[in-house]
Formats: structure tokens, C-alpha cells, sequence
């Protein structure tokens, strides 16, 4: 398949004369024929105002090709004027034929012509764009062109494909690159091949001149192409070293992360951490300070974290922020500093102000965690408090903190249960179930221990009651219930076997069984040997 050079016809290979037209190819003796005939370089559009260039028809024109006709003796054999000259009836038979040929053929051109030089002007027009680079503009045409000639393939990707190949050969690889890929949406050939190899190329141009930054991208757009990863991590690291000597140490923290394995990016990026810790230190930043030695792990990164978090948690502490300060006392690590005392004075520096604030249950949880100073008195006072406030017999904490408070000997606390619960209940523990004299409030792990209750109403009264036992982790021991109501003088006891216990505290509830109502809870403590 191949084209007519002069109106652009669409010929097959075995065909030596255009049906349209009348060219002569190859293998043609064009002096033989009566017809003119058009070079294509000579070709001049005969009358180029009388073509107006509308939007083409969707299929062409159909032209009837020129019947062949059988050959005259002159035209097969070559001496046959010498053979038989010519007489008057001859010559003129045969300047009829010549005559109906030509006009025969210069009918068919014109028609042809009418179609395909307006084609053919469209065509160049495209081609020429093409060459100096206005590739969209070329595009445009050849998709107006249809099917005509290669327009479809110049427009499904062959038209970026061939400008690319130009600018690849002329090692301009960046824009090849970008026309390549254009291709590359049709998945026009090897275009997404050779865009990656462009941008490989274009990579080492720039790596070789020292610009890692924009090599980096582009050997990022290289994919996996050779060796472009490596090339991807060494650009990051040489940026990296850049950004560590100009002591930008975030920068430097980032390429180094990027740079991965490569070389001793690993020991660079821990002393780029270490460096931006101590950049935040010396801002008083100090909680990213101390976040930064730690992801260090580099020299004394432990004990500079830990005077980050000294020095924060000190900082909340003089700020009454206690809550933060102990959150970050708590944090250090205690084989640098032990944070024990720090912490305790928080949680009393924090009890003291909840207990202001009249928040008293806030307090006494505050006060509970201080480990080596004695606020036992501190406690004391807030659950006083909290009782003067809600002094009710439908109060639970309040019942619950009068019996702390009795067991305690503070203040009238043993004479306000009585009013409020109608009895007065003294609990202790010994090694027997006879031995109401010895009153102890501990024994050693290992040893039977008797929790006895004695029970004084005052005004004869009596009460079915429950009892049971909670242990520190929370778990409850099954109720025992005694067979007959208590009153003034009744005694019971519960029972703790030695093999059972472990050193913890130990709490004995006393229940009215009819009320569910708290009238008694006594703490007693199983110590070690």
C-alpha cells in the first residue's frame, strides 16, 4: 500500500499508474501516454482560491478507476510502423482513442483532485507543524484529517512518539521525556520504555553537575529502570551531608531517612537528630528535645533526655501544672534519676490544691499516691471534709470515710456512725477464734488469721447482717451470714487460712442484710515474715 505523489490517492503495490490522476510510477514509460504529467515537487495547486477548506467528508468520494482497455499493435510491437505505414483511416482512429483517454483521465484527475488536494494541503500542513515543534497544533489537524494517509497513528500517539525521537536524538532528554510519556497514554510502542530511560538520562546529566535535587526527581521518574534507586538514595545522601554542614539538621534528618542504607546514612541520621535536639533544647522546646535524643540513640542521648524532662516536668511543677509534671517525672528513666521524691511532691502539691477547691475525693487520691512522705493526716482532713458536707446515712462514701475515720481515732467520727447507722462496731484480727482481748490490725503471710466484729447498738436493737472480704486486686470472698440477727454483745468472726494469703491489704465489709447499708469496714494488713 502506498500513496500517489501528486493527489494523495491510496494505491495498492502492484498498481504502476494512479486511476485518479493518471501519475506513472516506476517501472512505467511515461513518453508512451498522451496525458500530462505532475511531479510532486512541481505540483502548484492550479487554482487555490477556488478550494475552500470545509470540514471534510466522512468517507471518500467514490471514483470509478478508468477500464483497461486492450493494447493497440503499435504498443506491442514496437516496429510496427516500420511493418505498415500508416493510412488516412488509421491516424485517425487512432487520435480518437488517444483523444477519449485523455479526456477520460483529466475527468477522473479533476474529480479526484477536487477530494484530495484539499487532503493533501491539511496533510503538509500537519507534517510541517510537526517539524518545527508545534505538536498540539499538528495533532489538531491530523485528527480533522480522519483516516487520511497516517493521521489516525499521528493522532493515537505517533505524532508525540516522532517528535520525542528528534528530541532524544538531540539529547534534549528532559522534553523528550515529556512528549514520550503523551505517547505513552495510547500505549504507543515502547513510548513508557524510552520516558523512563529520558528520565534516567536526564538524571545522570544532572547528578554529574551536582544537582541532586532536581536528579532526585528525576530518577524517581525513571522507576526501576538500571540502577536508579541507588542513584535515588545517593542523591538523597549527598544532599543530606549538604544540609548537615550548613547545619540545617531537620533538612539533613530528612535525606538522611530517605537515604536509607546507603553508606553511613544510619550513623549520619542519629547525629543529625542529636544536633536538631540540642538546636530545640537551646529554643527551650523541650519536650521535641527530648523526643530528638531519643530517636538519636547517639553519645549521651539518655541523660540528655532526661534533663529535658527534669527541666519540663520542673517547669509545670512552678506552674501549679501538676498533672503534666508528674506525667513527665514519671517518664524519666529512673536509671538516670530517681523521680520518686519529685513525684511525691506533686501528688501533695496537688492534694493540697484539690482539697482547697473542696474537691475532696480528688484530694484523697492525690494523697494516696505520695510514697515516702506521711500525709495520713492530710487524708484525714479530706474525708472529714467531705463528711461535714454530705453528713447522710444514704451517703455511701460518706459511711465508708467515718469508718476510715473511727478506726483512725479521728475526732467524733466513731459517735457520728452510730447516729447515722444505729451501731457501733469495733473489728480487729488475731490467731483465734476465743481471743477478744488481743486486738491486732496485721499478721504474718502464712498464719491463720481471725477477723472479729463485736457490735454495740446502745438501745437493744438488733440486725440481720453479711460479711465479706475484699482483697487488694479487687476480688470479693463469698458472704458469710451469720445464723441469728446481731445485737449489743454479739460477736462474729471470718476467717483468712494462712496457705491462701500474700502480703497485700485486706478489707472486711459489714452490711445490714436487709438495707444493704455500709456499717462497718475495717482494713487490716498480711505482711511478710
Amino acid at each position: 500500500m502506498f500513496y500517489c505523489n501528486v493527489c494523495g490517492r491510496e494505491l495498492e503495490d502492484n498498481e504502476d499508474r494512479c486511476p485518479v490522476c493518471g501519475a506513472m510510477f516506476a517501472g512505467v514509460d511515461k513518453d508512451k501516454l498522451q496525458t500530462k504529467w505532475y511531479e510532486d515537487d512541481n505540483y502548484e495547486d492550479p487554482a487555490p482560491e477556488n478550494y475552500e477548506l470545509e470540514e471534510d467528508p466522512e468517507e471518500d468520494v467514490p471514483v470509478e478507476p478508468v477500464p483497461e482497455r486492450e493494447p493497440e499493435p503499435w504498443e506491442v510491437d514496437k516496429d510496427y510502423y516500420k511493418k505498415k505505414p500508416d493510412d488516412e483511416k488509421t491516424r485517425k482512429k487512432r487520435k480518437r482513442i488517444i483523444t477519449a483517454v485523455t479526456i477520460v483521465l483529466a475527468l477522473a484527475a479533476v474529480s479526484g483532485a477536487g477530494y484530495y488536494v484539499p487532503k493533501i494541503l491539511k496533510y503538509n500542513k500537519a507534517s510541517a507543524a510537526l517539524d518545527r515543534g508545534d505538536i498540539d497544533n499538528a495533532v489538531s489537524i491530523y485528527t480533522q484529517l480522519h483516516d487520511f494517509r497516517n493521521s489516525k497513528t499521528m493522532v493515537e500517539g505517533g505524532a508525540y512518539y516522532e517528535y520525542a525521537e528528534s528530541l532524544y536524538k538531540d539529547g534534549d532528554y528532559e522534553n523528550a521525556a515529556v512528549y514520550y510519556e503523551k505517547a505513552a497514554k495510547y500505549d504507543y510502542r515502547d513510548s513508557a520504555k524510552m520516558a523512563r530511560e529520558s528520565h534516567y538520562n536526564e538524571a545522570t546529566r544532572l547528578y554529574e553537575s551536582g544537582n541532586y535535587e532536581a536528579a532526585s526527581s528525576e530518577f524517581e521518574n525513571a522507576g526501576d529502570i538500571s540502577d536508579a534507586g541507588e542513584f535515588l538514595q545517593s542523591c538523597a545522601y549527598e544532599q543530606g551531608i549538604a544540609a548537615y554542614k550548613e547545619e540545617s539538621f531537620e533538612e539533613a534528618i530528612k535525606f538522611f531517612t530517605e537515604a536509607g542504607d546507603y553508606e553511613d546514612s544510619a550513623d549520619m541520621l542519629s547525629r543529625s537528630y542529636y544536633k536538631q535536639a540540642g538546636v530545640s533544647y537551646a529554643d527551650g522546646d523541650l519536650k521535641t528535645a527530648h523526643d530528638d535524643y531519643m530517636k538519636s540513640q547517639y553519645g549521651d542521648y539518655l541523660e540528655k533526655a532526661g534533663i529535658c524532662y527534669l527541666e519540663y516536668a520542673g517547669r509545670c511543677y512552678k506552674n501549679s501544672e501538676f498533672d503534666e509534671a508528674i506525667r513527665y517525672y514519671s517518664q524519666v528513666d529512673q536509671t538516670y534519676k530517681d523521680t520518686t521524691d519529685l513525684l511525691d511532691a506533686c501528688y501533695q502539691a496537688k492534694g493540697k490544691k484539690l482539697l482547697e477547691e473542696n474537691d475532696y475525693n480528688g484530694a484523697i487520691e492525690a494523697f494516696a499516691q505520695v510514697k515516702n512522705i506521711d500525709v495520713t493526716s492530710y487524708i484525714n482532713n479530706a474525708k472529714a471534709a467531705y463528711v461535714a458536707d454530705h453528713m447522710s446515712a444514704d451517703d455511701e462514701t460518706t459511711l465508708s470515710y467515718l469508718c476510715d475515720l473511727k478506726y483512725a481515732s479521728y475526732g467524733t467520727a466513731a459517735e457520728d456512725l452510730m447516729k447515722l447507722t444505729g451501731w457501733n462496731i469495733q473489728s480487729f484480727i488475731n490467731g483465734s477464734t476465743e481471743d477478744y482481748s488481743t486486738r491486732n490490725n496485721s499478721c504474718v503471710v502464712g498464719t491463720d488469721a481471725y477477723v472479729h466484729s463485736v457490735f454495740n447498738a446502745g438501745d437493744g436493737k438488733s440486725s440481720d447482717i453479711v460479711e465479706y472480704i475484699v482483697h487488694e486486686d479487687g476480688s470479693k470472698s463469698k458472704d458469710v451470714v451469720p445464723d441469728t440477727a446481731v445485737k449489743t454483745g454479739s460477736a462474729t468472726w471470718v476467717l483468712v487460712t494462712g496457705e491462701s494469703q500474700k502480703p497485700e491489704r485486706i478489707t472486711l465489709y459489714v452490711r445490714d442484710k436487709k438495707t444493704n447499708m455500709l456499717l462497718d469496714k475495717y482494713t487490716f494488713e498480711i505482711r511478710e515474715k
